[in-house]
């Protein structure tokens, strides 16, 4: 054989496997084969659940030609608060025309359902408070229902993110036979630590969520189902929905972990928050795929949930917040999950890194893989509040934040009730404010209302991944106050960019082992019992964690926080006719700092 022949050989056997190598599945590279149906239907109609409440029901089915497949097919579908389709520009819309992967599951052989949750849409009962038991059955009901319809081969699926995906979770712990796998974004872990976190109330959130429901419930019908004739059931349904309690009526008076609500007589933050079904979930086996953002304002629940979970468990942590749609990623992550459980198709997805993360600010591959949260090589490294001048800003003190502990010193500071983290924040993005575009912008304005301090330049470049924890010593002459620290990076163009924050109620302090893996994270119990007020002229510590977080500062940013003690347009800060002063001590034995999770620049 010729060197020449010898040669071209080579290089087809070589072009053969760069082709092979191209077709692999991976992490983002998934197709999921040519789309086999171009059309679907819709049909709809109700079922009824084990305590005889009847549910609206949307089925989308494939098709071709004009005619519905008769085939069995694997059924995905949601659990829906807020209308499982709705009138728009005089047609009806759906989840379907809204969410591209959907379609593109559907078009791939895949039955679609949503369901209007009960005491909402079209569905009959009622919502006496915002998770209720009764749904946990309600998804064991359905799934098994929706696996003996003729058009369903027997695997049936679930997704849903925020209240959609809390249903998930609550339905998974009740075990239904035939749950083959379920996808879940951005969903709440306790309800507590997210309408009190830290103990302040999230006032704007649940006043707009409160809101939201009682006009979806009372002045926006869900359509008629298709077995509804003349609508008869679905007035019934409007009826009962008059009754349904508001979720900022309820919750803005229950202000500690154990509070008892007058109308049930129930410890609901204890009783009807996702997170009371963990211990359930800790035998879970049924496979769980999640995803978040660094700026959704659930991020810190998605990693609760997958920290606690059992069963064959996957997690995004992208660069998402919370109104952001299905990116091309997600929806490639998302086939390929359900393809590989629900149509056994070998797609890999259970022999990768079971998390990935994305690295904000960083240039070339910013996806990196994990096996466990927190990351196992991640660094707490600390970092002191110290003396200035910083010389970047002009704020109450200016102070420098530094590697090394100093000398005792501490800054004084008048509380200003008009600081903020801005409208919108992830904490509005979250009903809809600033929608897909929503961004924070130049901080510099809102920082310079409280205490900062900042950074030299920083020689080289250095990546965080995971929760920022701060310990701040304070001494005030009144019995509480609100604190927020806020983690920003200045960049070369001394513009202050928001990163994440955290708060607490200095009453609040007390801490506490949660009754779960609490990702080795402060927690603070908040019972009515723990809250302690502040001692005139003697310091208090404080430990709170902020939000995680997962970014690059580059070598030449500079590391700032900031502290205030309100968050107007956020959070419900009580504010005194003569603004109080308050002490930060820094330094010596009273070492105010932040610890940043820092990790190797170029993670395994």
């Amino acid at each position: 054989m010729s060197l020449f022949f010898r040669c071209f050989l080579c290089f087809l056997l070589l072009g053969s496997l760069a082709s092979a190598q191209d077709k692999k599945v991976s992490f983002g590279r998934y197709r999921g084969g040519e789309a086999v149906y171009a059309q679907w239907f819709r049909f709809s109609e109700y079922m009824e659940t084990s305590d005889a409440t009847q549910l609206a029901v949307d089925i989308y089915r494939p098709a071709e030609q004009g005619v519905v497949v008769k085939d069995p097919l694997p059924v995905i579908w949601t659990y829906k608060r807020f209308h499982r389709s709705r009138f728009q520009s005089g047609k009806i819309t759906t989840d379907v025309d809204t969410k591209a992967w959907l379609r593109k599951l559907l078009n791939h052989g895949y039955v679609i359902v949503a369901v209007d949750a009960r005491g909402g849409g079209a569905s009959l009962g009622n919502r006496p408070h915002p998770y209720m038991e009764e749904e946990a059955q309600d998804v064991y009901d359905i799934t098994e229902w929706l696996a003996q319809k003729p058009w369903c081969n027997g695997k049936v699926g679930m997704y849903g993110s925020a209240f959609e995906g809390s249903a998930v979770y609550m339905g998974l712990a009740k075990k239904p036979p035939h749950l083959t796998a379920v996808a879940v974004g951005k969903s709440l872990f306790d309800f507590y630590d997210f309408s009190w976190n830290g103990g302040i109330f999230a006032e704007d959130y649940m006043r707009v969520w409160g809101a939201i429901a009682k006009r979806l419930d009372t002045q926006l019908p869900a359509p008629p189902t298709d077995d509804d004739t003349g609508g008869k059931i679905l007035k019934t349904a409007k009826k009962a929905h008059k009754i349904n309690r508001d979720p900022y009526e309820i919750f803005s008076t229950l202000n500690t972990r154990d509070s008892v609500d007058p109308i049930s007589r129930k410890k609901l933050y204890l009783e009807a928050s996702p997170s009371a079904w963990i211990d359930a979930l800790k035998e879970n086996t049924i496979p769980v795929f999640q995803w978040t953002g660094w700026l959704d304002l659930y991020v810190r629940d998605t990693l609760l949930w997958h920290a606690n979970m059992g069963g064959p468990n996957r997690l995004l942590i992208g660069k998402w917040h919370h109104q952001s749609s299905t990116d091309r990623l997600l929806s490639s992550e998302l086939h390929r999950w359900f393809d590989h459980w629900l149509k056994d198709i070998d797609t890999n997805v259970d022999e990768e890194a079971p998390i990935r993360y994305y690295l904000t600010n960083k240039k070339g591959n910013r996806w990196f893989p994990a096996n466990s949260w927190p990351l196992p090589d991640r660094e707490r490294r600390a970092f002191y509040l110290d003396v200035g001048p910083s010389e970047t800003i002009t704020s109450a003190n200016d102070g420098k934040l530094v590697a090394s502990q100093p000398g005792s010193g501490m800054d004084g500071y008048t509380v200003n009730y008009e600081t903020t983290s801005g409208r919108p924040s992830r904490w509005s993005n979250g009903y809809g404010l600033g929608n897909k575009n929503f961004k924070y912008g130049d901080r510099t304005p809102a920082s310079q209302l409280g205490l900062t301090y900042t950074t030299d330049k920083l020689e080289q470049d250095l990546a965080i991944t995971g929760h920022p924890i701060v310990h701040l010593w304070i001494e005030a002459k009144v019995s509480d106050l609100d604190f927020f620290v806020y983690l920003e990076e200045i960049d070369g163009d001394e513009k202050a960019n928001y990163l994440t924050e955290g708060f607490l109620r200095a009453s609040h302090r007390k801490l506490a082992e949660p009754p779960f893996f609490g990702l080795d994270l402060p927690w603070h119990r908040s019972f009515r019992e723990d809250l302690s007020p502040l001692a005139p002229d003697q310091p208090s510590e404080l430990v709170f964690d902020l939000m995680p977080v997962g970014h690059l500062f580059k070598a030449g940013s500079r590391i700032r926080i900031t502290i205030t003690c309100a968050d107007k347009g956020n959070r419900n800060t009580p504010e005194l006719k003569t603004p109080p002063s308050l002490t930060m001590h820094r330094g010596g034995e009273l070492a105010s700092r932040i610890l940043l999770p820092v990790v190797p620049l170029e993670p395994k």
